[in-house]
């Protein structure tokens, strides 16, 4: 397994997760799954399934970012606000 930093950029806001998966993708849905909702302002239960579901669709697969490596991102909306995923692949020390 790797280690994932994942970055949110929510309605102000940043807030950073890391995470052990094999894939970005399965980092972020595990990421979605495990998402401390009290901890970002605005969001409750039906904003964090809302989140699990947009994770898990094929269309919001996350992104490699052109010209770096180990980075990917991914988006999602809630009440209209966008959420902004960057995921990047972390050594582990």
């Amino acid at each position: 397994m790797d280690l994932f930093t994942l970055i949110l950029d929510y309605d102000g806001g940043t807030y950073i997760a890391q995470i052990e998966s094999d894939t970005p993708r399965n980092a972020a849905i595990k990421w979605a799954l495990n998402l401390e909702i009290e901890k970002i302002p605005g969001l409750g239960h039906s904003s964090k399934k809302t989140i699990i579901d947009e994770m898990k669709d094929d269309d919001k697969c996350p992104v490699a970012v052109e010209e770096t490596i180990n980075t990917w991102c991914s988006s999602f909306t809630v009440r209209g606000k966008l959420g902004l995923i960057n995921i990047v692949k972390t050594k582990k020390q």
